[in-house]
C-alpha cells in the first residue's frame, strides 16, 4: 500500500509539472493566437484570390483552345469539302476518257462490221451467180427432158 502511495504521489508530482509547463506555455501563446488566426484568414484569402485568378486563367485558355480546334476542324472541313470536288472533277475526267476511247474503239468495230457485212455480202452474191450459172445448164437440161 505504501508503495502504492508512492506511486499515486510519483504520478502526481509528474502531472502537476506537465500541467504548470504546458499551462506556461499556453499562457506565453495565448497573446499570439489572434495574429496567428488573423494571419491565417489572410493567407485563406490570398488563397483563394489566387484560385479565382487561377479559375478565370484557365476558362480563358480553355476559350482559347476551343476557339483553335473549332478553327482547326473548320478547316479540316474545307481541305474535305475540297478534296471531293477535286476527286469528282478527276472522276468525271476519267470517265471521260474511257467514254472516248470505247467510243473510238466501238466506232471502229461499227466499221469493221459494216466492211465485213459488205464484203459477205458480195461473197454472196458471187456465190448466187456462180450457183446460178452452174445451175443454168442442168436446169436447161432438165427443161429439156421434160
Amino acid at each position: 500500500v505504501e508503495m502504492y502511495g508512492l506511486v499515486v504521489s510519483n504520478l502526481q508530482q509528474q502531472f502537476d509539472a506537465l500541467n504548470h509547463r504546458t499551462t506556461t506555455q499556453l499562457e506565453t501563446l495565448r497573446p499570439e493566437i489572434p495574429n496567428r488566426i488573423a494571419m491565417g484568414h489572410e493567407r485563406l484569402g490570398t488563397d483563394e484570390q489566387a484560385l479565382d485568378e487561377e479559375k478565370i486563367r484557365t476558362r480563358k485558355l480553355i476559350e482559347r483552345e476551343k476557339a483553335r480546334n473549332l478553327k482547326t476542324l473548320a478547316d479540316f472541313e474545307a481541305a474535305l469539302e475540297i478534296e471531293k470536288v477535286e476527286r469528282l472533277e478527276r472522276e468525271a475526267q476519267t470517265l471521260k476518257k474511257i467514254i472516248d476511247e470505247n467510243f473510238g474503239l466501238g466506232q471502229m468495230i461499227d466499221e469493221e462490221r459494216a466492211r465485213r457485212e459488205a464484203t459477205l455480202g458480195h461473197v454472196r452474191d458471187e456465190n448466187d451467180d456462180i450457183d446460178r450459172v452452174r445451175d443454168l445448164p442442168d436446169k436447161i437440161f432438165k427443161d429439156d427432158m421434160m
